[in-house]
């Protein structure tokens, strides 16, 4: 019997060790601010920044948790139509998408696929962008977010 508690026991540390290496570093590369007519003031999330390819075709997939004040920023050299899809996301999102240090669309709630179908969905803004930020999905509406927002960054 204390074999079989010891077994239990062991199976789930391993479990909590897997889930914590799947959850987003938490390896703060920049502190992203913003500031608008509707943002709270002092608006800010620690995001990680995927600016190589690898990075941001792997973004949060397969991630089980982010911290609420954390996010992962997408770079790209020029404007463009972006587009993304939720595989393999366990969680919902909000995505910001930004040109030139402003807010140029929002899309909120995206939340996590539940069929192979629903993962192929993607999500692109109105306007080309140059980044997106994605944080956890209700975040834009609790700090109170809008387009026209500016960002700026303290490193």
């Amino acid at each position: 019997m204390r074999g079989i508690f010891w077994v239990i026991v062991l199976a789930a540390f391993g479990v909590g060790v897997w889930m914590l290496a799947t959850t987003i570093s938490v390896v703060p590369q920049k502190k992203m601010c913003f500031v608008g007519h509707n943002a709270a003031p002092d608006v800010c999330v620690w995001v990680k920044v995927a600016a190589i390819e690898s990075d941001q075709v792997r973004g949060l997939s397969g991630k089980w948790f982010m911290p609420e004040q954390v996010g992962m920023l997408f770079v790209y050299d020029e404007a463009q139509f972006l587009s993304f899809w939720m595989k393999q996301m366990r969680f919902g999102l909000d995505f910001v998408w930004l040109r030139d240090d402003q807010v140029v669309d929002i899309t909120e709630n995206v939340g996590r696929p539940r069929t192979i179908d629903a993962e192929r969905t993607t999500v692109a803004p109105q306007v080309p962008a140059d980044a997106v930020l994605e944080v956890n999905a209700g975040w834009v509406e609790r700090n109170g977010l809008a387009i026209g927002d500016i960002v700026s960054f303290d490193e």
